[in-house]
């Protein structure tokens, strides 16, 4: 494998010549740069990677958060967040008699809209982000092992794309970080999707998103990878080493460790009646977080992007 170094030393080099392939390169009205050069195929391990390759590394991704979010989409996306935010907020302001009464239907019927509106632009942007990572990080769609390994149990969601989303993410995994076994996507009436403890079932409501698509993966890879839930495992116990525990999701019983993440979430313990950490939250946050807001990620928290890309690729 090409060390990281010389790859982006080579793109570097690459990216001063002018546009003359409509193969390497991409130039569109909505992408303010010049030209954006691709072909990164892989990354090496962390301890690899000297000053001037995170440097490269930081002007291109960079550049893909340029294209994402500057972006029709993304900016669609911004306004109707706030609108979804502002919904939630008079959902949650409503007493249990009000939200009985018409005012109260009123406003949850616009909840609902603003939810609807939010997910769809937040697809969108989702495209987006998968675009420029696929391009680069040269990563390519596996949709074999997507459809041998994602089970299709019931029709309430669309098929076509959770076999896309899972095509992307099983094409980012190496051969030491590809699930063991297939998972059979049911379908449930929560809101809140969830993973058998043995990686056997996914399940998801029928409105499920990309980003929501991409978390359930990160579980599904890891509860069918020993090795990718040992890695997991001991980064999660290695960054939150000396943190107090406390709640850290929706629920007052979802407890962890919030250390500096991106998201608290990402902390969250899993631990059985032996005292043994059965799940983790650190591939599932962190595939939610690369095929929507890859480049913030990396620019808040490089050590926990390039952990999960070595993860993925078997490194």
């Amino acid at each position: 494998m090409i060390p990281l170094s010389k790859m982006l030393k080579m793109r570097k080099q690459k990216s001063a010549v002018a546009c003359d392939s409509a193969a390497d390169t991409e130039c569109t009205k909505e992408n303010p740069l010049e030209c954006k050069i691709h072909g990164v195929k892989a990354l090496s391990k962390t301890d690899e990677i000297d000053k001037s390759s995170h440097e490269d590394l930081d002007s291109l991704m960079g550049m893909s958060g340029n294209v994402i979010e500057g972006s029709k989409s993304f900016k669609a996306w911004k306004i109707a967040k706030e609108e979804y935010d502002s919904a939630c907020e008079s959902v949650d302001s409503l007493t249990e008699s009000q939200k009985r009464s018409s005012v109260g239907r009123d406003v949850l019927k616009q909840y609902i809209r603003a939810r609807r509106n939010e997910c769809e632009l937040r697809d969108k942007v989702s495209k987006i982000a998968i675009g420029e990572m696929r391009k680069l990080f040269n990563v390519k769609d596996d949709t074999e092992s997507a459809k041998k390994n994602l089970v299709m149990g019931d029709d309430r969601y669309d098929a076509d794309d959770i076999l896309s989303i899972g095509a992307f993410v099983l094409g980012l995994c190496g051969k030491k970080s590809k699930p063991s076994h297939s998972a059979v996507c049911a379908t449930t009436d929560s809101m809140r999707n969830g993973m058998e403890r043995d990686a056997s079932s996914m399940y998801l409501h029928g409105g499920i998103t990309a980003t929501e698509l991409a978390h359930e993966l990160g579980h599904y890879i890891e509860g069918a990878n020993e090795e990718v839930h040992k890695r997991c495992v001991d980064f999660l116990e290695r960054r939150c080493k000396g943190c107090d525990t406390e709640t850290v999701g929706i629920e007052e019983s979802e407890k962890g460790r919030k250390d500096k993440f991106l998201d608290a979430y990402m902390g969250k313990d899993y631990i059985d009646d032996k005292g043994n950490r059965y799940a983790t939250e650190i591939l599932s946050m962190w595939l939610q977080h690369f095929v929507f807001m890859p480049h913030s990620m990396y620019e808040k928290d490089k050590e926990y992007f390039m952990f999960g890309l070595n993860v993925l690729k078997g490194e």
